[in-house]
């Protein structure tokens, strides 16, 4: 039950992580949309009052225009009424239906001139005194933004109704608050599934230890079953030296099963490569074929080969000479009676390929993706008889991925071809 306890507790520690990873998550993409509402509100904020700063310089300098204007028209009719001796009615200015309003006052605060746009002249000097009473020369007064300034002795005030340009307003920020609502509710879906992906490999870890500590379990406790067995009947027989020999291949068979386990660890723990050695490829790969033709001889097979010469390598050869061993023994034990194993040795560009190819039952095609997982087996009765785990063509994987390569296999009408590629330089 320990086993069942540790895989728990990795359980709840990812669910954990997990949730963290989400909360993390949303907030810094929740911040970042946050940040850009906020951005762009404030832009529209800017971009609107230099809107309204324009158009009330613009109104300002349009009310002086239409202030001179009408002095000269004053001054024209006075002319001409001093000419003619006439006592004509005086010439109304039309007023335009404007958004804008001005007032030019004396220093008596008498109005001299009055741009009531679409307002009475009484409302427009009204406010425009209220405006000069609030003793600043511009602001915001109501819903209305203003500007004094002096002219000679005189005293001009202009300002704009700003209603029309927060109504334009108004929409322009619902649009944006509503795009923020809708972007943090994708946010928190994005979150969600973001931490999914990301801990997906943890979770996988997780199911792959919980595997790989049931396996081991599973393959100790059949040797320990039996030396328990055989101890018995050593004891109650301690004459006949049979059980002894029974415990001795057990705690053989343990300690390989050990010592396949202390390398896996190794392999796929060491994450840098030590590459201070050089050596051939080549004479590895002999070096290994040569035991193994006794092996071959046994099964009724041949070895047949095709080395390319000093083919040099950096790395330790004790990784790459056990990586091979293990696909060659794989070959052999798998290999039809009187057939051929063959094991090629090329460099290809950047590449040293190895290729090891054997004749025998083909790998079914559902199986090929799980043959480089721990403790799988295509016959499990075959290899378990000859006191194979399972843990070889992990190992040759762990060893090839480590130098960063990889391993493909083909398996077609019987021809099988495990093909190992590892990068040069």
């Amino acid at each position: 039950m320990v086993w069942v306890t540790v895989w728990w507790k990795k359980h709840n520690m990812v669910k954990k992580l997990q949730r963290k990873l989400r909360w993390v998550l949303s907030l810094v993409l929740i911040l970042f949309v946050l940040t850009i509402m906020i951005s762009t509100l404030f832009l529209q904020y800017v971009n609107s009052n230099t809107s309204i700063n324009d158009q009330l310089r613009a109104a300002e300098d349009k009310s002086l225009d239409n202030y001179y204007e009408s002095l000269l028209r004053v001054r024209l009719k006075d002319a001409a009424t001093d000419s003619t001796d006439s006592t004509g009615e005086e010439e109304q200015i039309p007023e335009k239906k404007v958004n804008a309003y001005g007032v030019v006052f004396d220093p008596e605060y008498k109005a001299l001139f009055v741009e009531s746009g679409n307002s009475s002249k009484a409302h427009v000097k009204k406010m425009a005194l209220k405006m000069i009473r609030s003793g600043s020369n511009s602001g915001v007064l109501s819903h209305y933004e203003y500007r004094i300034r002096d002219i000679e002795e005189n005293v001009q005030v202009t300002y704009i109704d700003r209603t029309d340009i927060q109504k334009r307003l108004i929409p322009s920020v619902i649009g944006i608050v509503a795009l923020s609502v809708i972007g943090i509710i994708g946010v928190l879906i994005l979150s969600f599934l973001l931490t999914r992906w990301l801990v997906k490999p943890i979770i996988a870890n997780v199911r792959r230890q919980k595997q790989f500590v049931a396996d081991a379990s599973h393959e100790l406790k059949t040797p320990l079953a039996v030396i328990d067995v055989n101890l018995d009947m050593a004891r109650s027989t301690p004459d006949n030296p049979k059980y002894l020999g029974y415990i001795k291949g057990e705690t053989g068979k343990m300690s390989r099963l050990i010592q396949e386990l202390l390398t896996l660890a190794q392999v796929e723990d060491q994450d840098m490569v030590d590459r201070s050695e050089t050596f051939s490829f080549s004479d590895t790969v002999e070096g290994v074929l040569l035991p193994f033709e006794a092996a071959a001889y046994d099964r009724g097979v041949t070895i047949g080969q095709d080395v390319d010469e000093d083919l040099m390598y950096s790395g330790r050869s004790v990784d790459i000479s056990r990586m091979v061993e293990t696909l060659i023994e794989n070959a052999i034990y798998h290999a039809r009676e009187g057939s051929e194993i063959f094991v090629t040795l090329k460099r290809d560009h950047k590449s040293i390929v190895l290729v090891v190819e054997n004749d025998g039952d083909t790998i079914p095609a559902d199986q090929i993706p799980h043959i480089f997982e721990r403790f799988y087996r295509v016959d499990k009765a075959r290899n378990r008889k000859n006191g194979h785990f399972g843990l070889g063509l992990a190992i040759a994987q762990g060893t090839a991925n480590r130098y960063g390569g990889n391993i493909q296999v083909t398996s077609e009408d019987g021809h099988t071809a495990f093909t190992v590629v590892l990068p040069v330089g």
